[in-house]
Formats: structure tokens, sequence, C-alpha cells
């Protein structure tokens, strides 16, 4: 075993990991990432595909567990409905 190997390839890796901020930081920045890109990647699909806002419907009602039912004002304006069905979903738990 060639110890000096590993230490000089360990040094530079732990050093890097020293002067990274702290990891509970880091990972509540790239949850709010994931968040936002979540609800972005949604925001697309509704604009995107024909029936779009049935599909962010389903998607919440699966992973959520609740039971939204889009009326025609909200099937056509999906992004509108979204902002109207926030205040509801987040009381509710849906959302996080």
């Amino acid at each position: 075993m060639d110890i000096e190997r590993y230490e000089a390839f360990s040094r530079p890796a732990i050093a890097a990991i020293a002067a990274q901020p702290s990891s509970r930081a880091t990972w509540a920045g790239r949850r709010l990432q994931g968040k936002f890109l979540s609800v972005a990647r949604l925001a697309k699909a509704s604009a995107t595909f024909a029936g779009g806002a049935d599909y962010i419907a389903w998607k919440i009602n699966r992973h959520a567990g609740t039971n939204i039912e889009l009326k025609p004002w909200q099937r056509r304006w999906p992004l509108l409905a979204a902002i109207t069905l926030l205040p509801k979903l987040l009381r509710s738990g849906a959302v996080r």
C-alpha cells in the first residue's frame, strides 16, 4: 500500500470540502431551487400541451392525495387558476 500516494490525492479533496459552505445551507438552497424548477416545469407543461391544466391537477392529486376539480375557466387559463388555487393547496398541506 502506497500511503504517500493516497495522502497526496486526499489533501486537495479534504481542502475542497473544508472550503464549502455548511451542508445545511447548501441543501436548503438546493431544496428551494428544486421547488422553483418543479413549478417552472408544471407551468411550461400547462402552456405547452392540450389539457395541460388537467395534467397538473392530476399530478397534484396523485402526489398529494387531494381531489382538485377544475372549472372550465381554470382549464382555459391554467396559470391564473394556479395562482387562485395556491392558497388552498398551501393550507391543505398539498404543497409545501
